[in-house]
């Protein structure tokens, strides 16, 4: 990773790294009033043998917060130095960092993470690890019992990956009004990577911050971190996605919370506000949305495939809204591209799914959704759609807490 790409260019930590350091989880922490759970949940977890792993924690603020946020963050740096100091034993080393002066142009999640992320990629470098893992979590989550040990594993075994995904699920507290508005707001998620594997897209992954795992040396090759106030997870990971080495990990798992939050115009916080306030996350993309498109990406498929170089009028069977959308983001001239630039069918549509990649099936569904008011549904009748098309037994009466476990363990045993 160039210098240029650095957010601090010296390293914040003057103690050197362990010459067996494998492991470097990074916690951004903003305005955060609980910030023991999650290091006695990893305190609590088992550890592999012969390795180092170190927790970095970036308590951030921006020049223009208030004085209530950077007390607080204050406030838990110094909780977690009086932790360290009372625990005996300690298997890993932790390094609270107190930021509470950022730039107020670039402050926010992705330059915490980013400020996090690249010193570990600094440290484990710094040891010959290039294939160390650079590990994202948030403060309010928890982790299952084998987490270093299933993430070790993976670092092992899994040398072909630069990237992946871990497992997740949102804890769902007995009687907690918020219970329907997570369990439907994760079955929207689930369903919405289902539908993209249904399709056979090849970047089906869930993109969530707190479960996010990089090798070192593709932390650098892609550039590092970016400093998005929102989406920063989204969009790190996709540049890795393309990159046609990422992977899920699903032999543990990490328990976001699921709290009520407006810091970020999308992602679990949001979506349970709006879901509470009647708005969108009660609704998903209609399986329309997906039919519809599946008949034009095979469509694309076979002429990629069989060299078929000229448009022509290949749209005119598509559905109206993926012809309208395909129009709008000109199809005819990426076609045009593709055919310059690939010489054979596999790369030919290697550069159609970078063209249309999980950035475009966005843009997609958003456009169809806003047309039509039919590519939307609930997501209890879009659940069972999927159901039916991964053949499971739909016969008996499933609420969204049912279907949301058959995902969960379809998604696991993957």
């Amino acid at each position: 990773m160039k210098t240029k790409n650095y957010q601090v260019e010296r390293r914040l930590i003057n103690e050197g790294p362990a010459e067996d350091l494998g492991i470097v989880v990074v916690l951004p922490a903003y305005d955060e009033f609980d910030v023991l759970s999650v290091l006695e949940s990893l305190s609590s977890c088992t550890f592999p043998k012969a390795l180092s792993i170190e927790v970095i924690i970036v308590f951030n603020a921006s020049e223009k917060d208030g004085s209530s946020v950077k007390e607080t963050n204050a406030l838990g740096y110094h909780k977690v130095k009086e932790w360290i100091l009372s625990r005996d034993g300690l298997r890993f080393n932790i390094y609270p960092m107190l930021m509470n002066g950022l730039p107020s142009k670039t402050a926010g999640v992705g330059l915490a993470r980013k400020i996090g992320m690249d010193e570990a990629w600094r440290r484990l470098m710094s040891t010959g690890q290039s294939n160390g893992l650079i590990v994202n979590l948030d403060m309010d989550c928890k982790v299952e019992s084998n987490y270093f040990t299933a993430l070790n594993e993976w670092r092992l075994s899994a040398l072909d990956k630069e990237a992946a995904s871990i497992y997740f699920e949102h804890p769902l507290p007995s009687g907690d009004h918020k219970v329907e508005a997570i369990v439907s707001y994760e079955l929207h998620l689930r369903y919405f990577i289902e539908m993209q594997r249904w399709l056979g897209l090849p970047y089906a992954f869930h993109t969530i911050g707190s479960s996010m795992v990089v090798r070192a040396e593709a932390y650098g090759i892609v550039g590092g971190m970016n400093k998005r106030k929102a989406g920063e997870d989204f969009y790190f990971l996709h540049k890795l996605i393309k990159r046609d080495r990422f992977d899920d990990i699903t032999e543990t798992c990490v328990y976001p919370a699921a709290r009520i939050s407006e810091r970020v115009p999308f992602g679990t916080g949001k979506a349970i506000k709006d879901h509470l306030d009647h708005k969108r996350y009660a609704h998903t993309y209609s399986p329309k949305t997906f039919e519809v498109l599946s008949e034009a990406i095979v469509d694309v498929q076979q002429k990629l495939l069989s060299g078929m170089d000229d448009f022509y009028d290949m749209d005119k069977e598509w559905e109206r809204p993926v012809r309208q959308f395909f129009d709008l983001t000109d199809i005819r001239s990426k076609w045009v591209e593709i055919f310059r630039h690939a010489s054979t069918p596999e790369a030919r549509l290697k550069r159609f799914f970078l063209w249309f990649d999980e950035f475009m099936l966005m843009k997609y569904c958003h456009y169809c959704r806003d047309a039509d008011v039919s590519y939307s549904s609930s997501v209890k009748d879009a659940a069972m759609y999927l159901l039916r098309q991964l053949d499971y037994n739909t016969d008996e009466d499933l609420d969204t807490m049912d279907m949301l476990n058959i995902l969960r363990q379809h998604q696991r045993a993957r």
